[in-house]
Parts: C-alpha cells; structure tokens; sequence
C-alpha cells in the first residue's frame, strides 16, 4: 500500500512538474512566435502607402524632382522620415500631373533632366527618355517606371513602390 501511494505522489509531482514546463514554455514561446511572424504579417500594410510630395501651385510643364520621404521599416525596425527615393513630378497644360520613378530601370542610377529641359537622362550609360517616360535611347529595358498620384486638397501625393530593374516588365517589388 506503500508504494502505491509513492507512484501516486511521484505522479502527481510528474505531472505539477510537466504542467508548469509546458506553461513556463507557453508564456515564453508566444511573444517569440509573434515576434518572429510579425513582419511577414506587416509586409502588406505598405502596398498601398500614399506619401505627400508637394504642392500644387509648384509644378507645371517642367518637370521637377522631389525626395520621397516617408517611413522605411526593415523587418522589425522602423525609420521614420527617411529618404525613400526621388521621383519627377510635372503637370501639363490640361491640369494632369505625371509622376516619374526618378530611378534608371536598367541599373538604377538616379535620372537627371538633360540640360535642354526636353529629355531626361541617366549619367551611367548613357540611357534617355522623353518626358513622357519613353525611353529614348542606351540599354535601359523599358519606360520610366509611372507612379499613380493624387490631389488631397493642395498636396500631391504619389503612392512611392519600387520595380525590378533589368527587366522589360514592370514588376513591382516587395516592400
């Protein structure tokens, strides 16, 4: 009778013992789990991210070049008020704005305006597009990448992504 009641005390204390393992790893597991999973869960949030570029009455006919800045995150870390990127924004006579990825879709170097103001031009490779984003001229695979833009009272703001480069298609990348 004993040794009965021993393996019942012995149970009981394997299975206090067991229980609060499986709890103590319970309480550390899940905030490690979400930590892990977090980003993959906040990847989509940005897909659509609107940045304020500038104001209205600043543009016209010419195109002219802004910095995109807006919050970068990197997995877990967010930067706030970063430079993002550049983009070329012009508006024609009819009142249609134009926002250009300011970025070279055969290497990525950054887009000037050619000094006759008619052109743009990447200083890598020589490679040219009409203000219209047509390329023009060099190795560049494809147009300027195009930016959907819109007027919220008197600023402009251009939904900012990124596209693969040395590629014909515009495939946007992950953000």
């Amino acid at each position: 009778m004993e040794e009965r009641k021993r393996q019942t005390r012995r149970q009981l204390l394997k299975t206090v013992t067991y229980g609060t393992a499986t709890l103590l790893s319970a309480v550390f597991a899940v905030p490690w789990i979400g930590y892990l999973v977090d980003p993959w869960f906040r990847r989509n949030k940005t897909k659509d991210r609107w940045v304020p570029i500038a104001k209205l009455e600043h543009l016209g006919e010419t195109p002219i070049s802004f910095a995109v800045i807006g919050d970068a995150r990197d997995a877990w870390i967010k930067n706030e008020k970063q430079t993002l990127g550049t983009v070329w924004l012009s508006r024609s006579r009819k009142g249609e704005l134009r926002a250009l990825s300011a970025e070279c879709p055969h290497l990525g170097c950054k887009i000037a305006l050619a000094k006759n103001k008619r052109e743009f031009a990447c200083p890598c490779h020589k490679s040219a597009f009409a203000l219209d984003g047509k390329a023009l001229a060099g190795p560049s695979p494809r147009a300027l990448d195009e930016l959907k833009t819109r007027v919220k009272g008197n600023s402009i703001e251009v939904q900012f992504k990124r596209f693969e480069l040395q590629t014909s298609k515009k495939i946007e990348l992950e953000s």
